[in-house]
């Protein structure tokens, strides 16, 4: 290990230690927009960037990405770019710690502390009735996608039908953000009882069957769309409950809970090798799937590879390849954010309607390919949109978000724990998907709420 490299590991792991200990210090208190961003932030890009610094290389995994033009990434070759993205994390994690100030510094005022502009309310109903409702608009939701995506009757690869299906109409694009809306809302609201049930310390056994079913979800999604995401959310929404209120017996628990974490990302990971083969015969049933893993050529896989799958490293590499392949001539200028101005237009009415950010990186660093998508993550795109300059934009966009996240739930649900599980949902999910995709998505759903709201009564709200 050279000298640069031993600095640049340092650098990283002074900077990871402080994100860290700075979550576990402001989640103990409450959780919202910032904390979901910075736990993505470590858990997609600081994980790996360790891996990388210390390792020395940064390996793709040829059999998942063998279709793309990425490579094995040698850190002594990515000393600049390293630099730039160290520098990046440095402005966000100072921004990050400033979310834990004193209140006599009160250098970035929170969105609570202006109640006198904006008006705060509350759900008028109840936490079973919601999760009802939502529970059942889900299934029905889940079963038109399911048997309209042409999975059912053979559909091929899961994101090439997903990408047709929606490019026929706006109305569609409609229903896939209200979809996930629904899907969003649901796991809150499941999470919220179970929260809520554990601290009366009573009805053991709903909370188990609560629990079991907000994994369903999860593991359905990933399994039918090959979308790790939303399992990726509820295990965080675990993780940062169970890590607010540590106890001895807590920290002996994570002997059994990191083990099974950690699991669970490695049956991630080398599903995504499999995702595109299981609907292509129509909905797949246990024997097909068996032969499936029968078939393949688990040699070719190294643990290494399965680790890092399950943190994503692929994201690293993308956004590495794009602060080595980006000028100041192709840099888009911020039109990925106002995509969601249009982006109910269908392509069928205005053709040349721009693509979104992670099929623009894939056709960047893959020339030719057409249903190739990668995620580019919150410091990607703003990159791909600013170059170098991207710093001085990143804390201004986070500040705007973290703020329109807090009004956003404060005039629907109000200062209860259900509005902060969905700030800290958004924090990840703008951190790891497309801006325009999360900014429509906050969209649909704060009207959704602010529907039913009207619909329920309005009620001044208050912390639970």
């Amino acid at each position: 290990m050279g000298v640069e490299q031993a600095l640049s590991a340092l650098l990283i792991t002074t900077l990871f230690a402080f994100s860290t200990i700075c979550f576990f210090v402001k989640t103990r208190k409450n959780i919202g927009f910032e904390d979901g961003f910075i736990f993505g932030c470590i858990f997609f890009i600081y994980i790996p960037l360790l891996y990388f610094a210390y390792g020395g290389i940064l390996p793709i995994d040829e059999l998942g990405f063998g279709a793309t033009e990425l490579k094995t990434k040698q850190f002594d070759l990515e000393i600049t770019n390293v630099f730039y993205l160290v520098m990046q994390l440095f402005c966000i994690s100072v921004w990050y710690g400033l979310q834990i100030q004193p209140a006599s510094m009160n250098l970035f005022p929170r969105s609570g502390d202006k109640a006198d502009l904006i008006r705060t309310y509350a759900l008028n109903i109840p936490l079973k009735l919601l999760a009802g409702i939502f529970a059942i608009i889900y299934i029905m939701l889940s079963a038109y996608f399911l048997t309209n995506s042409g999975f059912a009757e053979g559909g091929g690869h899961w994101y090439k039908s997903r990408a047709e299906s929606m490019a026929d109409s706006g109305s569609v694009v409609l229903l896939v953000f209200m979809f996930q809306a629904v899907r969003l809302l649901l796991i809150a609201v499941i999470f919220s009882s179970i929260v809520k049930l554990m601290k009366e310390r009573e009805n053991f056994f709903k909370v188990i069957a609560l629990i079991v079913t907000v994994f369903g979800v999860g593991v359905y999604e990933a399994f039918s769309s090959g979308n790790r995401l939303y399992l990726f959310i509820i295990l965080a929404l675990f993780f940062v409950n169970y890590a607010r209120n540590f106890t001895v017996s807590k920290i002996l628990l994570l002997v059994i809970i990191v083990p099974l974490t950690l699991a669970i990302g490695a049956v991630g990971s080398l599903y995504m090798h499999f995702r595109g083969a299981v609907f292509s015969e129509g909905l797949p049933n246990l024997d097909y799937i068996l032969s499936l893993v029968s078939k393949f050529d688990f040699s070719r896989i190294d643990i290494s590879q399965i680790v890092l799958g399950a943190f994503e490293s692929a994201n690293l590499t993308v956004l590495l390849s794009l602060i080595n392949s980006f000028y100041f001539s192709n840099m888009l200028w911020g039109e990925s954010y106002v995509k969601f101005l249009f982006i109910l237009v269908p392509r069928w009415l205005w053709p040349g309607k721009p693509e979104t950010i992670t099929h623009l990186a894939a056709n960047h660093l893959t020339a030719g390919s057409e249903s190739l998508s990668l995620a580019v993550t919150f410091l990607g795109e703003l990159y791909f949109n600013f170059g170098y300059m991207a710093i001085l934009f990143s804390i201004p966009l986070l500040h705007l978000l973290k703020n329109l996240t807090s009004v956003v739930f404060k005039v629907t649900v109000g200062h209860s724990s259900l509005g902060d599980f969905l700030k800290f949902c958004f924090g990840i999910l703008f951190f790891r998907m497309a801006f325009s995709d999360i900014f429509s998505l906050l969209f649909v759903l704060g009207a959704a709420l602010f529907a039913l709201r009207i619909l329920t009564g309005d009620s001044e709200g208050s912390r639970k």
